[in-house]
């Protein structure tokens, strides 16, 4: 985390909840305690830009249709529940607030052919959304199995 006058840079890398029975206990106690710190800093009254793997897809149009199950991890109820109370808490999606792609995705689990999902993005403090002045997603110069998100902002440091 980067702290500034105003506004804190961080990124973050959510534990997936690919793999053993425990994983997904274990990465929501994460969003727990993730969400308490969020809280935290919106009580402070600064500004938070947050970028990284979520490990999450929000809505529908987050996760191609094959891949639209709530039995993949990332998309049950319980993790867009979450999600959806970090947004109601004064926080947005910086992505989804230029772009409203339904095929825009960042991760695919079982390959390139696989179902794509949305699970990157910046999440930011909603008082910076008209900060942002462009947003994409860049699987061509993926660094791993997850594609880039790239978001400018104009915002002073």
């Amino acid at each position: 985390q980067a702290d500034y006058e105003h506004c804190s840079i961080g990124s973050i890398l959510v534990p997936s909840a690919f793999g053993e029975k425990g994983d997904k206990e274990a990465k929501m106690r994460f969003l727990s305690q993730l969400g308490a710190h969020l809280q935290k800093v919106r009580n402070k009254k600064r500004d938070f830009i947050l970028c990284g793997g979520w490990e999450l897809a929000w809505q529908p149009r987050d996760a191609e249709e094959s891949g639209n199950r709530l039995d993949i991890p990332g998309f049950s109820a319980e993790e867009r529940d979450w999600l959806g109370s970090v947004y109601q808490a004064g926080y947005c999606d910086a992505f989804r607030e230029l772009d409203s792609d339904i095929d825009d995705f960042t991760w695919w689990p079982e390959g390139d052919e696989s179902p794509g999902l949305r699970t990157d993005t910046h999440i930011i403090s909603s008082s910076l959304a008209p900060c942002v002045t462009d947003a994409c997603i860049d699987p061509e110069d993926a660094f791993s199995s997850h594609a880039p998100v790239i978001i400018e902002y104009d915002i002073e440091l």
